[in-house]
């Protein structure tokens, strides 16, 4: 399944936006109050209806609020299109101050069929920017519980990872058995002991280690379980280090990719290759607490870790965006004051991969890539270089090299140029 378009009239910023996607990666831009989290708020609050739809029990999901409705309007909307097995689906959520508006969800129902038949149900995923990572390993987790609360824990707000750390520890758990059992079976031959290796559990530990390769042999401190209290070791550059030694980035880079890992291996538990399930992943600030080279490669191993996913993300790193092919969508959001405005900064047929931060962050980011001080300086430098007037260039020119590096290449052209000028004349 994959999400085509969305429509939102009157919900929080949008007066009236209608945005159509691209199959596996969409990046939403803009400064902060731009929209960014309405879109995916949106998005979240539409799926929802279509999880817990697919759950008995529970029929209705995210409702709108009526603080979502815009100011001075009566009532809103959230329009959804996807398609699945070449067959178009939509569903409607709807919300008024006054009357009792009814969602149309009747569509829902037939895609939810086709999984049904199909015995596999997307994993559905929302990361919002006040996501928080804690180590706690506790409670008891049945096997089979993960696959509905999964998908249901993943559109309710905070993102728990602690269901990652009671994963993995259930996963150990029972390899553990499975192992002891063997023993008992095999102690007399141990060359006949077999155990058929875990591929959920196999797949995201290695998803972990290729988004963040620095780390290996993940696992659950046995010693520490047994005293009571539980913690996730890894190794790092030959040390042993518990998940709380880890940096605020290396932590939540392993939380996303083994959070998302686990409900795609959980959402078609038979699969042979579990990580080739489908999902659709919403990711707010997908940049948070990362490493600029850290950045540049969030794209594109999320994209091969995850082949059948569709993303949408947002982001405010330049790193980011020149990661992004022209097969991908970039919106550019701005809040005007007729509603939420969306644009693609740059023309068809072109994208943003490859291009350098300056032209990144002038280009699709709307911004300048120097202080606006030093940017007008030196515009004034050149333009005096231009009139001649060398001399109030170089002025202009050495108060800039009291604080920027000589090394800086618009500083050097500068001096070239005047060098160059002078000998003329």
């Amino acid at each position: 399944m994959k999400i085509d378009r969305i429509s939102l009239r009157n919900f929080r910023l949008a007066s009236e936006v209608n945005l159509e996607f691209d199959k596996r990666l969409n990046v939403f831009v803009g400064v902060n109050g731009s929209g960014k989290s309405t879109i995916l708020d949106a998005l979240s609050l539409a799926l929802s209806w279509l999880v817990s739809k697919s759950k008995a029990g529970k029929k209705t999901g995210q409702k709108i609020d009526e603080t979502d409705i815009r100011f001075n309007e009566k009532s809103c909307s959230i329009l959804a299109y996807a398609h699945h097995d070449k067959k178009t689906f939509k569903w409607q959520v709807n919300k008024s101050r006054k009357e009792n508006l009814k969602n149309e969800i009747s569509e829902i129902n037939p895609l939810i069929d086709c999984f049904q038949k199909e015995g596999s149900f997307p994993a559905v995923c929302y990361y919002p920017v006040e996501r928080s990572i804690t180590e706690k390993i506790s409670g008891s987790l049945k096997p089979g519980v993960y696959p509905p609360e999964v998908i249901k824990s993943s559109l309710l707000g905070k993102v728990d990872y602690n269901l990652l750390f009671n994963w993995i520890r259930e996963r150990e758990d029972l390899l553990n058995q499975k192992l002891a059992e063997a023993y008992r079976k095999h102690r007399n031959n141990p060359s006949q002991m077999e155990i058929e290796p875990d591929r959920q559990y196999e797949a995201v530990k290695k998803t972990i280690e290729t988004f963040v390769p620095e780390v290996s042999n993940i696992k659950v401190d046995r010693e520490s379980y047994s005293a009571g209290g539980a913690s996730l070791v890894m190794e790092k550059a030959g040390e042993t280090l518990s998940f709380d030694q880890l940096s605020g980035g290396e932590k939540n880079l392993i939380a996303l990719a083994g959070d998302i890992a686990m409900r795609l291996v959980n959402s078609a538990p038979e699969c042979k290759n579990p990580l080739e399930n489908e999902g659709i992943i919403l990711i707010d600030e997908i940049d948070l607490h990362l490493h600029p080279s850290w950045q540049r490669t969030v794209i594109p191993n999320l994209l091969e870790a995850f082949p059948n996913c569709q993303f949408f993300i947002s982001t405010h790193s330049p790193q980011v965006i020149s990661n992004v092919r022209k097969t991908n969508q970039v919106f550019c959001l701005r809040q005007l004051e007729d509603g939420l405005e969306s644009s693609h900064p740059v023309s068809a047929g072109n994208a943003p991969y490859g291009m350098s931060i300056d032209r990144v962050v002038e280009l699709v980011m709307d911004d300048e890539a120097r202080p606006k001080e030093v940017s007008e300086k030196l515009s004034s430098v050149f333009r005096l270089i231009e009139w001649k007037k060398f001399d109030q260039a170089k002025s202009i020119l050495n108060e800039l090299k009291k604080d920027m590096p000589s090394e800086d290449p618009e500083i050097m052209r500068a001096d070239t140029l005047i060098r160059m000028e002078e000998i003329r004349n």
